[in-house]
């Protein structure tokens, strides 16, 4: 909540589709949002709808195309009378799996999250599963994982996640993979 920081909720929906239940619906989830956001000041929030278009001229986008294009693209026209609205985020937050539930193996993500995880060009934040209330006794740790690769936008990435951790308790494990055959430039020969 730092003074300029900026929170956007971004809905994909398909209103076409009107067997989804009614808390997955599209004005309830801006209603929600709407609601969680009331003690952020009105200027540092937005609740963005973008709904999938139903021209069968063209060929319709995903959810996940649309919400890379939308990370990336701040030209985007998502609002009133297609005008861009929103700024390039630092961090993309997705939850592992989307509205059709978990996977059966609990360590696949969804393909909206493997697909945008891959392709926007910001850190990306999976959340597992919901992060019980700070305080709480006995919490466990929660596990950040950041894999570094010595580019700038990995070191971006390591110091998100330091933010975002409670450096009391939780645990950062930082990976980084590399070639074997490749030499170190301080290794001998």
């Amino acid at each position: 909540r730092r003074q300029g920081d900026k929170i956007e909720v971004l809905h994909v929906c398909d209103r076409t589709k009107k067997y989804i239940p009614f808390d997955l619906q599209p004005d309830y989830i801006r209603r929600q949002y709407t609601m969680e956001l009331l003690a952020v000041p009105k200027e540092q929030c937005t609740v963005t709808t973008l709904a999938k278009t139903d021209d069968s001229s063209t060929v319709n986008p995903t959810a996940k195309d649309l919400i890379c294009k939308y990370t990336n693209d701040t030209t985007f026209p998502d609002g009133i009378d297609g005008v861009p609205t929103h700024d390039a985020p630092d961090v993309l937050v997705l939850g592992i799996v989307g509205r059709k539930g978990p996977k059966l193996n609990p360590k696949v993500f969804g393909s909206c999250a493997d697909y945008s995880m891959r392709k926007v060009r910001c850190s990306t934040l999976i959340v597992k599963t919901t992060i019980a209330e700070r305080g709480a006794s006995g919490m466990k740790p929660r596990v950040f994982v950041v894999a570094v690769d010595g580019s700038e936008s990995a070191h971006g990435a390591f110091l998100n996640t330091v933010q975002l951790c409670d450096r009391g308790r939780d645990v950062v494990n930082v990976v980084h993979f590399y070639d074997g055959r490749s030499r170190v430039a301080d290794d001998p020969l």
